[in-house]
């Protein structure tokens, strides 16, 4: 096949690799799909190409197979956030929890912004919850912020919100409502902030 050649001779054509993936699928040779993915070179691909090709292997229930591009990828670039949160996931699901807290911790130290610490949440949500630990994940975290005394920055009270409209119920409401209480208190953040701390204690305890 003409393809087979062409990834043969461009193992770093992932895009290519991935045609050559349907086709497979396509022709009920799904036994070819490991063996293609391992003789891919990722070195020089683009953080784009490993999501897609690793994308269209998760969906199409090819996890180890997504397991090794995506860990490839991080060990030789550890900064890799979108594809550390895949793989996260992709552990969830192969039910490896030491995997997913190592690599859910990592990724959570890249988490530098409300934005990434949200997308953080939600990936490591879907990776507890195949685990059935989301209560642990959501205690942890939880403690992560109480124990930390004194007026956070703005970025930190958002964070904090994130993970309280995340978590809900599942957290210890009376130290989020002393958290929250101590946080209006003393915080000299943004108005905007205050009104969705507010929002929220209110919310909880209604």
């Amino acid at each position: 096949h003409y393809l087979e050649d062409y990834v043969r001779r461009n193992p770093d054509r992932l895009s290519v690799a991935r045609e050559l993936a349907e086709i497979y699928l396509a022709r009920d040779q799904a036994a070819a799909i490991n063996p293609l993915v391992e003789s891919l070179k990722i070195d020089q691909a683009s953080s784009d190409e490993i999501a897609d090709l690793s994308g269209f292997l998760i969906q199409e229930g090819f996890l180890e197979s997504a397991q090794v591009l995506l860990v490839q990828r991080i060990k030789a670039v550890p900064e890799s956030f979108d594809l550390g949160l895949m793989l996260v996931e992709v552990y969830g699901e192969l039910g490896d929890e030491g995997q997913v807290a190592t690599f859910s911790s990592r990724m959570r130290e890249l988490a530098d912004t409300p934005e990434r610490y949200s997308r953080w949440i939600a990936s490591a949500v879907v990776a507890n919850t195949k685990l059935e630990s989301l209560d642990r994940f959501y205690a942890n975290e939880q403690v992560r912020f109480s124990f930390d005394d004194g007026e956070w920055a703005a970025e930190k009270v958002e964070k904090f919100i994130l993970l309280c409209e995340s978590g809900g119920q599942r957290l210890q409401l009376d130290l989020v409502a002393s958290t929250v209480r101590d946080q209006l208190q003393q915080g000299t953040f943004d108005s905007s902030l205050k009104i969705r701390l507010r929002k929220f204690l209110v919310g909880m305890l209604s």
